[in-house]
């Protein structure tokens, strides 16, 4: 991140400052992607312990069911590796989501990445589930992003969904999945949408 008034700054103060830029950027992006309760994420992001669910939030009010996705991570860690070894280089969350729907964009078949055997594996899911799956990879420790490059590397966490057979389950919000299978927004959010 550029700061125009921290020129003056030498290296290792730059390097500090982006990779705290950096840090509250992702603590934002988990705060969009948690199931927890959202007031309790707050009161810990300023250091505080709370010690129970608020119970009003819309995550504390909304109804989840568990999803086994471990096969699913699998594949997401597997194709990520497949590309960083393909490359010599790691991508970003787009490509690679790119590459397991089995996309024909540009730059996929650009970079021969459709002669992955991961290539297409997760076809069959609409890609905002297959991204929630990335994104829950990524909360949850199995992949973090470069803050340089914005690649998705594997940590070494995802060596155990990979080789040691742990299991994953992903909470899913019921409401959220319900109006995905219907396809439409609640009328009040359509309205809103088509204004």
């Amino acid at each position: 991140l550029d700061h125009k008034e921290n020129d003056d700054l030498d290296d290792e103060a730059a390097d500090l400052l982006r990779e705290r830029d950096n840090q509250r950027l992702q603590a934002m992006a988990n705060y969009c992607q948690t199931t927890g309760c959202l007031r309790n994420y707050i009161l810990r992001y300023f250091g505080e312990e709370p010690a129970s669910p608020c119970g009003s939030c819309g995550n504390c009010r909304a109804k989840y069911r568990a999803e086994d996705i471990t096969t699913h991570a699998q594949m997401i860690l597997s194709c990520a590796v497949r590309i960083r070894d393909a490359l010599g280089y790691g991508v970003g969350k787009t490509l690679l989501i790119q590459v397991l729907r089995g996309s024909r964009d540009q730059r996929v078949l650009q970079l021969r990445l459709d002669k992955l055997p991961t290539y297409g594996l997760l076809a069959a899911l609409p890609e905002s589930a297959v991204r929630a799956r990335v994104e829950y990879l990524e909360m949850e420790g199995y992949l973090k992003t470069d803050p340089d490059h914005g690649a998705l590397l594997l940590t070494p966490q995802a060596r155990e969904v990979l080789f040691r057979g742990k299991t994953l389950t992903m909470p899913v919000r019921i409401e959220q999945e319900e109006r995905a299978k219907a396809g439409a927004l609640p009328p009040a959010d359509a309205d809103l949408f088509q204004a």
